[in-house]
């Protein structure tokens, strides 16, 4: 699924004229913000289409920390051996944002995938992540997240460096007596701090459960 909406993403950034040729490297983030303006401005059935399928690419990414980089000034690729320790792999893979390095090739991307498969294809009620029709098994996890995904999670400054806006909210309302043992996650997220332009959200199965264990 994920390489069909990339070569889709590709033929869109040629269509836009953002691209020429095979070997050209796509801006992802430019191609999105441009569908997305034709979704909102043309309102036909093929704009918005293609918007909806980049916001598939878009979680597809999110959901597995992969995101493309532009391309920069750094001669050689990796490229990672069939018999890469596990452990390792995923371990680049969540890293990845975090050092000067290009994007992984798509090829191991797939190998991603795969070992996802091994690992989990034991358990009866597991969706091959490789499915057309996969989507995130919202029942095991609650997410908590600091913003909406059209905005930005800020930092303030303070005499311990930096600190999320959100992340300071968050301690701070578990540390104070505003929530009782009946809470909910959902109770939470109404008592956070309010911040313009920073809404915080909630998904999950489970998000009307109580926060604390109890026997």
């Amino acid at each position: 699924m994920i390489g069909w909406l990339e070569q889709y993403e590709r033929q869109l950034a040629t269509e836009y004229g953002m691209i020429e040729g095979a070997a050209a490297e796509v801006d992802s983030v430019a191609v999105f913000q441009e569908a997305k303006a034709r979704a909102t401005h043309k309102n036909d059935g093929s704009s918005s289409d293609a918007y909806q399928y980049l916001h598939q690419l878009y979680h597809f990414r999110l959901q597995f920390q992969y995101r493309p980089n532009k391309p920069q000034n750094i001669a050689s690729t990796i490229e990672l051996p069939l018999s890469v320790e596990r452990s390792k792999f995923w371990a680049v893979i969540v890293g990845i944002d975090a050092y000067g390095i290009p994007p992984l090739p798509r090829a191991s991307f797939g190998r991603m995938l795969h070992a996802a498969d091994e690992s989990c294809g034991q358990y009866p009620s597991y969706q091959s992540v490789s499915a057309r029709d996969w989507h995130p098994d919202m029942s095991s996890h609650v997410v908590l997240a600091a913003c909406k995904e059209y905005q930005t999670a800020k930092e303030v400054e303070s005499e311990a460096g930096y600190n999320g806006i959100f992340t300071q909210g968050l301690i701070s309302t578990l540390r104070s007596e505003s929530l009782s043992e009946e809470s909910t996650y959902v109770d939470l997220l109404f008592s956070l701090p309010r911040r313009r332009g920073q809404t915080p959200i909630i998904a999950g199965k489970h998000k009307r459960e109580r926060l604390w264990y109890k026997n």
